[in-house]
């Protein structure tokens, strides 16, 4: 995308009224793509001042801007549309109002490698549960299935599958299946998450033909380093993809411990049907969950990567 300053004056009048997606946010200023220009812009006061109760202007938003001095191309937000989403931050302070990190996501890409570094299936479980307390569609991503070419490990991720979600497998390297991915967040605003090192950033640079830093996997921990910093979107076709720290810096704070079954998908039918309403589906008599367990309905592993998550609750 190019910069507003770039464009010929009539262009610039052209902005001017017209409607966009905020895809930074710096300071005082935001950037705003309007149909794959970049407008530099402020806000406009009244925004300011509203920043207590909506959060101001989020990377997301769907805003309208004017060009108010054409010399210095500079735009105003002049209006803030509706949020159909939002990606938040639970406020640390009691009584002070949730952060708003990202605007109008639907849907969560969750990106794993198949190897280097190995998968671990409860921190995806984990990232899960969190797209799902933000009522955000995850899609599982799994990289470098050109170093599985039999499919074997690919296969472990089955389970996902057999409880509904939707699972995609890519190499970043060479392109493979990378395709696949654009074609599920057409026209959406996508967060991008997962560990590190596991080739986030050489996915994005494959779908939008950029070139940001990557990061390298480190020899001694198998663990890669976090090359990204803040908030911002990526425009590809007609969506966007967010790589944001944000979502990585969210605990299961985010959910009450005790609704934590509700965001196991499998767990979730069997919810309230257990003997006592407070059941934690461990070793209760009587519980609809261990009974589904027993007769094939819940993955051992997703059970016991509950158990886990409950158990360590109050760690985050």
């Amino acid at each position: 995308m190019g910069t507003v300053c770039s464009l010929p004056r009539g262009d610039r009048a052209r902005l001017s009224g017209a409607s966009g997606v905020v895809v930074r946010s710096h300071g005082l200023f935001h950037d705003v793509d309007v149909d794959g220009a970049l407008v530099r812009c402020t806000a406009r006061g009244k925004l300011k001042r509203s920043r207590a109760e909506t959060g101001g202007v989020i990377v997301g938003d769907r805003v309208d801007i004017d060009i108010e001095i054409a010399d210095r191309a500079v735009g105003v937000i002049t209006a803030v549309g509706p949020r159909d989403q939002t990606l938040t931050r639970r406020a640390v302070m009691r009584g002070q109002p949730d952060q708003i990190i990202l605007a109008n996501a639907t849907h969560a890409l969750i990106v794993f490698s198949l190897v280097d570094p190995e998968p671990r299936r409860r921190m995806l479980d984990r990232f899960l549960v969190l797209a799902d307390a933000q009522e955000m569609e995850p899609i599982i991503c799994l990289n470098k299935r050109d170093l599985d070419p039999t499919g074997e490990r690919a296969a472990r991720f089955d389970v996902y599958r057999r409880i509904g979600y939707r699972v995609l497998t890519f190499s970043a390297r060479t392109g493979e299946g990378v395709d696949a991915l654009a074609d599920a967040i057409a026209g959406r605003i996508a967060v991008m998450a997962g560990p590190s090192g596991v080739g986030k950033t050489t996915m994005l640079n494959r779908l939008a033909g950029t070139n940001l830093t990557t990061s390298e996997i480190s020899a001694a921990t198998g663990k890669g380093v976090h090359t990204t910093r803040g908030a911002h979107l990526v425009r590809l076709g007609t969506g966007y993809l967010a790589d944001t720290a944000g979502i990585r810096a969210l605990a299961l704070a985010q959910v009450d411990r005790e609704d934590l079954d509700h965001h196991f998908v499998e767990i979730r039918p069997f919810r309230g049907h257990c003997r006592f309403p407070n059941c934690h589906h461990v070793t209760e008599p009587d519980c609809a969950v261990i009974a589904a367990h027993a007769r094939g309905e819940i993955d051992a592993e997703r059970l016991a990567s509950y158990h886990a998550l409950y158990e360590r609750f109050d760690e985050d």
